[in-house]
């Protein structure tokens, strides 16, 4: 009987049909989990299937952020990894069979240090983490750009229907040439490799946003609010629309990120 085969069959063509995924940690975290062959949504890690806001299926994923916290136990290392938009785990299984160049590689990923993991999304019992093929150290801060643009175009081409290699128009809601604030909401991502915020910004509405953004921020976790600038600088002969406008700048440019909403902001 060739009964028995027929099972493991479809398996295989699910499985071969799973698309490596760029994300971000948020869209991971919100995805829609749904209920597969009966499996109750989030209830056992394999049972259900996760979908994208836009409608893509959710498995093999690949995002860049930065590690908060590793911990390395005898068959594997848990990595808690942050990217601006989210906090995940992730999981990646040792052998100490491992050639050295992969030890060495591993090695290299310790706290603070921005990384690009490929891996799978596992839910269990409502919690969410990925399970990593791979965990490397950035070598540039070009993967940052590089990996955002990747994020905003396959959305968009997704929204716009155009899968599967086809040709069209895509029109992404995110600049092309925008900073990876504008996706990631976080400034760390950019201060960690290198890039400065303190130089002067030509003009003079600009440079006062950001000296008031500098200075109550460090005062404060959750960083300097909107409106209280606007109150702080229209005395100075700066209008409301103007500081706004500033504010957006600043932020498009990469010299400060939003932090637990869109109306606190931290330097850079």
């Amino acid at each position: 009987g060739g009964g028995g085969y027929g099972t493991p069959q479809k398996e295989r063509k699910k499985y071969d049909e799973q698309t490596l995924t760029p994300c971000t940690i948020r869209m991971i975290l919100n995805a829609d989990s749904a209920p597969t062959d009966g499996g109750t949504p989030g209830g056992g890690g394999d049972g259900g299937t996760l979908t994208l806001k836009d409608g893509r299926d959710l498995t093999n994923v690949k995002f860049v952020g930065a590690v908060r916290s590793a911990e390395e136990q005898s068959t594997n290392i848990v990595f808690l990894i942050e990217d601006g938009t989210g906090l995940v785990e992730v999981k990646q299984w040792v052998d100490v069979n491992d050639p050295p160049a992969v030890t060495e590689m591993r090695l290299q990923c310790t706290e603070n240090v921005y990384v690009r993991v490929i891996g799978m999304v596992k839910e269990f019992q409502g919690a969410r983490s990925v399970v990593a093929t791979s965990v490397r150290k950035v070598a540039t801060g070009n993967e940052l750009t590089h990996h955002m643009l990747e994020v905003v175009y396959t959305s968009e081409k997704a929204k716009a229907g155009v899968g599967g290699g086809a040709g069209g128009d895509v029109k992404p809601s995110v600049p092309y040439n925008a900073a990876p604030q504008a996706l990631f909401g976080g400034g760390g991502m950019q201060q960690g490799m290198g890039q400065q915020g303190g130089a002067s910004q030509g003009d003079p509405c600009h440079d006062a946003v950001l000296n008031y953004i500098k200075t109550e921020g460090a005062n404060s976790e959750v960083g300097a609010d909107t409106t209280l600038c606007i109150q702080a600088l229209v005395p100075q002969g700066y209008s409301d629309a103007q500081i706004r406008m500033s504010i957006q700048h600043l932020s498009g440019e990469g010299h400060i990120y939003s932090t637990i909403d869109d109306n606190k902001w931290q330097a850079c």
